[in-house]
């Protein structure tokens, strides 16, 4: 079975639900400037981020998109482990949560929120 990642994207980006814009526009910078060991961290520091965090990771937990790479239970430092040696897994990771990222900020707007 094939999956159209987009539409996957845009999934997790409509659960967001309420957010923080500011905190979700800065996680996206993070990410682009940074990578997404740093988006985890950055959105670790933020309170408001946690939940942020949360959807970010249960994307990665995805079955259908990245198999069994991540366990459910969020842990940084399996964010930096299963990524070790997989930069094409690293690569595709950051481009796809941009694009949930980016969902987000969308639906957050189309709310009303921005």
């Amino acid at each position: 079975m094939s999956i159209i990642l987009d539409l996957k994207c845009a999934e997790y980006g409509s659960c967001f639900g309420t957010v923080e814009e500011n905190i979700l526009n800065n996680a996206i910078d993070v990410l682009r400037e940074d990578g997404v060991y740093a988006l985890f961290l950055y959105l670790d520091t933020e309170g408001a981020g946690a939940a942020i965090r949360n959807k970010a990771y249960a994307f990665l937990c995805d079955r259908e998109i990245w198999e069994d790479l991540f366990p459910d239970t969020y842990d940084i430092d399996n964010i930096r482990i299963k990524f070790s040696g997989r930069l094409e897994k690293l690569i595709l990771a950051k481009e796809l949560l941009e694009r949930v990222l980016v969902y987000a900020r969308y639906h957050e707007k189309a709310r009303g929120g921005a």
